[in-house]
């Protein structure tokens, strides 16, 4: 008899707990984590004849996907109202958003030409806006959330060329190009939150976000008497993965 209540005692305690949890009401929060992602340029490349017919191979060359990486941090601001074990809540949040990567690309047109692609990419800041919808049980949450991002977006790329032409001579060739823009685009992720107290929870998250791409040109010149030119264009993926640790306070 004496287990059974032991065994009964038990019992009502791990239901007293998984009631306690109250997620409904108005939070602030801070998060820290990182950010990585693939980056996938497309370079069209002309020449104006400079280096014709190797137009396309220098393309090739520009359009070669490189990896980025790095940090996240920011704060968050949200509300949740509880119906049973349904949570739905609003949240936004703003972070210190730096994902960076780079790549040089060296290459070698036989007889004529060296010539190296060089690309960057990086962020500045991400803002993101977004209901979420979870699961309650006990003191844990399971949700999943997707909205709008908006980011800062960066990169450069340049191009530079030595071309030895039939007579000897040296000609040097370059083109750069570069664009920054403010972009909105769309999230989705989800995470699973603990409550550690009646006014603290922490959590761990996981969001995808997507910003399309970000196009530029430029113009090609080499230096020839008169200078023979030509069109570049470029254009990169900005679509990151982020994973982040957040602590909330309920005010």
């Amino acid at each position: 008899m004496r287990r059974i209540l032991l065994f009964a005692g038990f019992i009502i305690c791990i239901a007293n707990t998984a009631l306690a949890a109250d997620w409904s009401g108005v939070y602030l929060g801070l998060n820290a984590g990182g950010v990585w992602g693939t980056k996938y340029p497309t370079l069209s490349a002309n020449t104006g004849g400079a280096l014709a017919p190797f137009d396309s191979t220098i393309s090739a060359a520009g359009s070669q996907s490189f990896r980025n990486s790095g940090f996240v941090g920011g704060g968050q601001v949200g509300i949740n109202w509880q119906r049973q074990n349904l949570v739905f809540g609003i949240e936004a949040d703003f972070e210190y958003f730096n994902p960076k990567g780079s790549q040089t690309t060296a290459g070698f047109i036989p007889n004529t030409t060296n010539f190296t692609v060089a690309q960057s990419a990086s962020a500045n800041w991400l803002f993101t806006a977004r209901p979420r919808i979870g699961l309650a049980s006990g003191n844990w949450l399971i949700y999943v959330t997707g909205g709008v991002a908006v980011a800062n977006l960066k990169y450069t790329e340049t191009f530079s060329s030595t071309t030895i032409n039939a007579v000897g001579t040296t000609l040097f060739g370059s083109e750069s190009e570069s664009a920054s823009k403010t972009k909105a685009g769309g999230t989705i992720g989800g995470g699973l939150e603990l409550t550690m107290s009646n006014r603290m929870s922490v959590r761990a998250e996981y969001l995808y976000v997507d910003f399309g791409s970000l196009s530029s040109a430029g113009t090609f010149c080499i230096t020839t008497t008169p200078a023979i030119c030509g069109p570049f264009s470029q254009s990169m993926t900005f679509k990151e993965n982020l994973v982040r640790i957040a602590v909330n306070w309920k005010l």
